[in-house]
């Protein structure tokens, strides 16, 4: 099966964005000027929410999208120190809960 178009336009994007070609705080090209290059409206759209959400991308209102910061080497490792406080702190609320029963 293709590749639906935002994520194809998506990727492009991202791979310019890995490659240098746009680098951190950074502005993309518009929707506008990317429907006038041949994309549909909602295909990016589509594209640049699937970049926010890839944590690639910010988008503010009125002024456009932009590149954001690479999280860094370290961040699986902080990611996993987070997750594992979380699962701590659900066992200690679970242990108080079953206490005040």
């Amino acid at each position: 099966m293709p590749q639906p178009a935002y994520e194809a336009l998506a990727e492009q994007i991202a791979q310019q964005i890995r490659a240098g070609a746009y680098r951190p705080g950074d502005r993309l090209p518009s929707q506008s000027q990317l429907t006038r290059e041949g994309h549909g409206k909602q295909v990016t759209q589509d594209a640049y929410g699937l970049l926010i959400q890839r944590g690639l991308v910010e988008g503010r209102r009125g002024a456009g999208y932009y590149v954001l910061p690479s999280p860094g080497p370290d961040w699986m490792a902080r990611i996993a120190t987070l997750e594992a406080a979380v699962l701590d702190l659900e066992e200690r609320l679970a242990a108080l809960e079953q206490r005040d029963r």
